[in-house]
């Protein structure tokens, strides 16, 4: 009978026992989703962009004023090479698009995702949990500085593809002139290059994202104010008191300095001689050089900086 109780009281104290946490990773993925399902425009303005390129091939005529039957066939004048030329062109230039539409809803989800579980009250709900807020934090950076990116990138990969296989249909049974040509090898060149431009994009500017959150966290009211506010009126100041522009200079070259390392103005894909393929700048650009930046990793280190204090602000800082 003793034994028997012994049993009974150690079920009890094992169901009683608190249960096992949560892995930090299963955590993180839980937050993850929250911003995707609390801010939709994250992953619904790409999508929409890209469905409009896509259905741009459905009624594109790219033909040249030369008539209609001449438009026709003003493909079969270009040489191969050019045809793969412009065919990898073209998946860049429906990049750009995907890619801007990414980077607008960027700037407002920065700007929004801190000030916004306050202004809401959110907040309390969110610190009733056991959720750290450096978790908290990291979650929505995550979603900022990578995670959107990579995927605007994936989905202009897709719709890359959609668009010249529409492309090609509409071409094959004479619709549109023929002057796309699939090739394996350039289409893998020119998407690596790709990608190793959004590398060196977004960890550029991720000292802007992680000041745009560190001022969502900051202010009590309109971030957007509070974020152009000290750059605009500082360059401002130092214009009229000092007679130089040493701050505009700076925000011009954290914002747009990386492309002038990688010495993009004397790369062209459009020259004299014709179109070149677009992975022709992964021979050309000086990628050792931008990588190797010592900008570029200061940066980084004042991303995890600003990131820092906008965990210890919202630790802090009064929720209302």
């Amino acid at each position: 009978m003793n034994s028997t109780a012994a049993d009974i009281a150690g079920e009890a104290g094992a169901s009683a026992a608190p249960p096992a946490a949560r892995p930090l990773f299963g955590t993180l993925v839980t937050l993850v989703r929250r911003e995707f399902w609390e801010h939709r425009a994250l992953w619904l303005c790409p999508v929409v962009v890209a469905g409009l390129l896509v259905l741009s091939a459905l009624v594109m005529r790219a033909n040249v004023n030369l008539g209609a039957d001449a438009s026709i066939r003003v493909g079969h004048f270009l040489a191969s090479q050019q045809k793969v030329a412009l065919f990898t062109i073209a998946q860049w230039a429906l990049w750009m698009p995907i890619g801007l539409a990414a980077t607008i809803v960027l700037c407002f989800y920065a700007l929004d995702c801190l000030y916004a579980e306050r202004k809401d009250r959110s907040i309390l709900f969110w610190k009733s949990l056991p959720v750290s807020d450096g978790m908290t934090v990291a979650s929505k950076a995550l979603v900022a500085i990578i995670l959107v990116p990579l995927g605007a990138y994936a989905l202009a990969l897709v719709t890359g593809l959609a668009f010249s296989a529409l492309f090609a249909v509409r071409a094959t049974f004479g619709y549109a002139p023929p002057v796309l040509s699939w090739n394996g090898l350039e289409w893998l060149r020119a998407e690596f290059a790709m990608l190793l431009l959004l590398i060196l994009g977004v960890l550029w500017t991720a000292p802007v994202t992680a000041y745009l959150m560190l001022v969502s966290a900051l202010s009590r009211r309109n971030p957007f104010v509070w974020a152009l506010l000290p750059p605009l009126v500082g360059s401002l100041l130092e214009r009229i008191v000092l007679g130089t522009h040493y701050l505009w200079d700076f925000l011009v070259y954290r914002t747009l300095g990386i492309w002038h390392i990688l010495d993009v103005e004397h790369s062209h894909v459009v020259t004299d001689n014709g179109l070149r393929p677009f992975g022709t700048l992964l021979n050309e650009l000086n990628w050792r050089g931008a990588f190797g930046s010592i900008d570029l990793w200061l940066g980084i280190a004042a991303t995890v900086a600003m990131l820092y204090g906008a965990v210890r602000l919202r630790r802090y800082q009064d929720e209302s």
